[in-house]
């Protein structure tokens, strides 16, 4: 089969299903997180180190492991969740083929593959809470984060004396912009400051916030 350029769903298709089957894994540890409407409409943000990784045991390699779940299987999340049209964006694939220089039969096995990769994405990483999250942080009317970034710090005294801390920043917009796009609407900023006590207090907040999710799921 021969794939025209620019096509982005182009590795083996086995080897594309054990890179589905390592997110599913990585997600249940939560070393892994798929997220909806936060610093994007979708996305993958990683809670591990290559090291972990690499000695995890895992069916692929990391290297292949990250190129298929930021080419490919980002993307299907994104169509299948997202755009939700499946039909509309296989009609485009198919007007996509028609003009590039490749054989109706490549052309078919093409589609074929990517309905493929679509439907292992769809049964064995997706759910219907899936669809929840993702219309809510669609269609609610809140505020959405865009951006969350930290540096540690010092302060120090006429004494000489330090003082660690921690300055957190959060950005948030109205809509996110898509995947690879950069929105021209200037996010709201907020900036402060935490010491060590501040953030064990914030952290056990947001244990609680969890906890109290975690009594309405039951």
């Amino acid at each position: 089969m021969e794939f025209p350029k620019g096509f982005r769903f182009d590795s083996d298709f086995d080897l594309f299903c054990k890179a589905v089957d390592t997110a599913k894994a990585l997600i249940q540890f939560k070393a892994l997180f798929l997220l909806f409407g936060f610093e994007s409409d979708v996305a993958f943000f990683r809670n591990y180190t290559e090291q972990e990784f690499d000695s995890s045991g895992f069916p692929v390699d990391r290297e292949t492991f990250d190129q298929i779940l930021d080419d490919e299987i980002l993307y299907l999340v994104n169509t299948r969740l997202i755009k939700g049209n499946l039909d509309e964006n296989t009609d485009q694939l198919n007007t996509f083929l028609a003009g590039q220089k490749i054989s109706d039969q490549d052309a078919e096995a093409i589609v074929d593959l990517y309905l493929k990769k679509m439907g292992y994405v769809d049964a064995h990483l997706l759910s219907d809470s899936s669809s929840r999250r993702s219309n809510f942080k669609l269609f609610t009317t809140s505020k959405k984060v865009l951006d969350f970034d930290w540096d540690i710090c010092k302060y120090v005294f006429d004494d000489d004396q330090e003082q660690k801390y921690a300055q957190l920043r959060f950005s948030v917009l109205e809509d996110l912009p898509r995947i690879n796009e950069v929105t021209a609407e200037k996010p709201e900023e907020v900036q402060f400051v935490c010491d060590r006590h501040d953030i064990d207090y914030l952290i056990s907040r947001l244990e609680l916030i969890r906890t109290r999710l975690d009594e309405d799921d039951k």
